[in-house]
């Protein structure tokens, strides 16, 4: 199945746009069950042993049409009938702009009849991107705190600019600090957040440069930049120390390892967590942490101090970002996709939902999460290995890894779900940096007993939470672009293609030959001797063709 990444962007010089579409598949996903064990990591990973394949299907130009829904759709169609893969699109992650639900319904419309997984009941997963959520909640965060505490925030970023206005300027600070203090940048929320957490912690390098430079002190004493007292610094600091969650999740987001579906369902249930903390710190006038240094030796965790009126001030403006928040978690909360992947988690098999949402939903939605997916594997029954057929694979092989592993046969394609649920859950890995690494090897050991659920549990691992890899292509573009003012649409959109896919498949002139190889084919699959040479050229032919 393949998974989409989508975003518009416009220039700043031509005011030219595109709509950039990125595709992710599970490199192999058709042959998992005939793949050898010591080739399945590097069959199923990119070259930079990540756990994702992206490929750069188009940056279409959109210059001249309408945004809208019902436009675009139109030329994502076009799109994916040109690759052949309009039946086995299963996910779409954009941001929360309202064009891109219209789209994705248009979509759904059109492919449904003719999809491999899309029914009546079950639409195109629409995956929100969790950098835009984090973005939206935190940018409103700080302007209610800005305000709050008289513009403290606006006189940071003004000193952040000053510090950059020259290149005199900039060097006599190089002597005091040897990294910037960064100025926000109004659609990224996590640059405010560092402007501010590096301000408090080079605040007297700062303070040193100004010393030691009397025109500058001069200069900025009439725009009070430096003058900070010392509750607006513990301010700060207490800022930097409740808001380092959104931190954490803003560099996971970046990873392409991590930056999986599975994400989107901790970040929802953690940042749930994370607002009744506060809430709760704010009814009973205490708060956990560490930001006090009396107990130096005690376990944060467990020290409780007494909430002073600035910090009960920074959680109310906290809690501001949690209308927003709890927007964005109902819409989470009735999606059912995200169900179909949190029964697909091992280590949750629903149990994470079942926490977070009324019994009564819950239970609907997983019996209708059932249905969906037993529907999908009667649907999908030609393309799944069937009981007669395992002789071609080993039967014997594959009873005795059945056994060791403790578990039974199935009997038919419907028993895998009644095996999976009857299987122990596994240990829940210790931290989100690991949930990627163990839903994989959980579905990679496991490829044979479930021939059918093992190919959408990979490719709705590889459905990334974000859409920070079309970001990155912008970043790249606008490079390639900008500098060239009379580059035609065409001939940009077949450069950034080739740019981005060769260097993620690594071709080059010394490994072209190596990767159309053959042999390399033959080591890696179980090919049948009794296959002609002939017979087994066409196999190999047609294989590197999908």
């Amino acid at each position: 199945f393949v998974s989409l990444a989508i975003d518009i962007w416009t220039t700043s010089s031509r005011k030219d746009s595109y709509l950039a579409v990125i595709a992710y598949i599970v490199p192999n996903s058709a042959f998992i069950s005939q793949l050898k064990l010591e080739f399945l990591e590097s069959a199923l990973k990119n070259n930079s042993g990540q756990y994702q394949c992206k490929i750069v299907l188009s940056l279409i130009d959109v210059g001249a049409i309408r945004h809208t829904g019902d436009d675009l759709c139109a030329y994502i169609i076009s799109l994916l009938r040109k690759y052949d893969i309009s039946d086995k699109i299963i996910a779409i992650t954009g941001d929360n702009a309202g064009n891109n639900k219209t789209l994705i319904d248009n979509l759904y419309f059109n492919l449904k009849s003719t999809s491999l997984i899309l029914d009546d009941g079950l639409g195109i997963f629409m995956v929100r991107c969790t950098a835009h959520v984090l973005n939206l909640i935190a940018g409103s965060m700080y302007r209610k705190l800005n305000e709050k505490f008289d513009g403290l925030l606006t006189r940071i970023e003004r000193l952040a600019h000053y510090l950059l206005s020259t290149s005199k300027i900039r060097s006599d600070y190089s002597e005091f600090s040897k990294r910037i203090l960064p100025p926000k940048n109004d659609t990224r929320w996590y640059s405010e957040f560092l402007m501010i957490d590096i301000f408090v912690e080079d605040y007297d390098k700062i303070m040193s440069f100004f010393a030691n430079k009397e025109e500058n002190i001069k200069k900025t004493k009439k725009q009070n930049f430096f003058e900070y007292s010392h509750s607006e610094l513990e301010i700060l600091r207490f800022i930097v120390e409740k808001t380092r969650l959104f931190k954490h999740f803003y560099y996971v987001t970046q990873n392409d390892s991590k930056n999986s579906v599975l994400l989107s369902i901790t970040f929802y249930k953690v940042f749930s967590s994370y607002f009744e903390d506060i809430n709760h710190s704010l009814d009973s006038g205490f708060f956990e942490g560490s930001f006090k240094d009396e107990q130096k030796n005690a376990d944060p965790s467990k020290c409780t101090f007494p909430l002073e009126p600035s910090q009960k001030d920074v959680f109310e403006c906290i809690t501001t970002g949690k209308d927003k928040f709890l927007n964005y978690f109902a819409l989470f909360s009735n999606e059912i996709w995200y169900f179909i992947v949190d029964f697909l988690t091992p280590w949750s098999k629903t149990a994470i939902l079942k926490s977070m949402v009324s019994p009564g939903k819950f239970n609907a939605m997983r019996e209708k999460a059932l249905k969906e997916l037993y529907s999908f594997i009667r649907k999908n029954s030609d393309l799944i290995v069937q009981n007669e057929e395992k002789d071609e694979v080993g039967e014997d092989y594959l009873f005795l890894t059945y056994l060791n592993r403790g578990i039974n046969l199935p009997s038919s394609n419907d028993d895998e779900i009644a095996i999976y649920l009857n299987e122990t859950r596994i240990s829940s890995p210790n931290s989100i940096e690991n949930h990627a690494e163990s839903y994989f090897t959980y579905w990679i050991q496991r490829r044979e007993v479930y021939p059918s659920l093992c190919p959408l549990a990979l490719s709705l691992m590889y459905t990334k939470s974000s859409s920070v890899d079309v970001e990155r292509l912008f970043s790249q573009a606008r490079y390639v672009l900008e500098r060239r003012g009379k580059m035609k649409a065409n001939t940009f959109n077949i450069l950034m293609r080739l740019k981005h896919n060769f260097q993620l498949f690594g071709l080059s002139s010394n490994n072209v030959n190596t990767v159309y190889d053959d042999r390399y084919l033959d080591k890696a699959i179980d090919v049948d001797d009794k296959l002609s040479p002939s017979d087994s050229d066409t196999d190999t032919d047609d294989l590197w063709e999908l």
